[in-house]
């Protein structure tokens, strides 16, 4: 599912193997875990930030992501690579995801 909405992701998933709960119900909660696990786990791979801090200098990063902007916020202040992006996009920016060009 990676590159995708999770929308679409969900929707393959409940389509192979259908939540013994109401779609929108188990949706929410596994939104609600991902938020969770991305508070107390997510860490950038090594060597990013140092990566990021040496080229913003010269260069502008943007981040384009799948995910939704709160997502990419929350991620991007949790690891500290804010300061060196100038900007980010996110699901909500643009009409069509992956796998569309």
């Amino acid at each position: 599912v990676v590159g995708r909405t999770w929308e679409s992701a969900l929707e393959s998933l409940f389509r192979l193997s259908p939540p013994p709960v109401d779609p929108a119900h188990a949706s929410r909660y596994i939104r609600e875990k991902y938020r969770k696990l991305v508070e107390q786990e997510l860490r950038p791979m090594d060597g990013v930030r140092e990566a990021l801090q040496g080229l913003a200098p010269e260069f502008e990063i943007f981040v384009v992501s799948g995910s939704g902007r709160e997502e990419i916020q929350r991620a991007l202040l949790k690891t500290g690579l804010d300061r060196s992006v100038r900007e980010f996009l996110g699901v909500e920016d643009y009409g069509e995801s992956k796998p569309s060009p």
